[in-house]
């Protein structure tokens, strides 16, 4: 089971989008934990709800492999 946990980025509550960005990137988790000044947790912040605040398409059950039947390579 321990394989399989992965921990979570932190980011303060006073983060901008970009900085979330590269959170969300260097960390490859889903989630950010929020800290307020002193430390304390604030909330949390899910990758699919950034994307979906950004660009304005739900991701929700969207998933990072191709279908079986997708074509291996395209030809330019």
């Amino acid at each position: 089971l321990e394989n399989h946990l992965q921990a979570a980025a932190k980011i303060g509550e006073n983060a901008t989008a970009d900085q979330l960005a590269d959170i969300f990137l260097k960390a490859k988790s889903p989630m950010a934990v929020v800290t307020n000044d002193q430390g304390q947790t604030a909330g949390l912040v899910m990758l699919s709800d950034y994307v979906e605040l950004l660009f304005g398409f739900d991701v929700e059950g969207v998933t990072a492999t191709p279908p079986v039947d997708a074509p291996k390579s395209y030809e330019i």
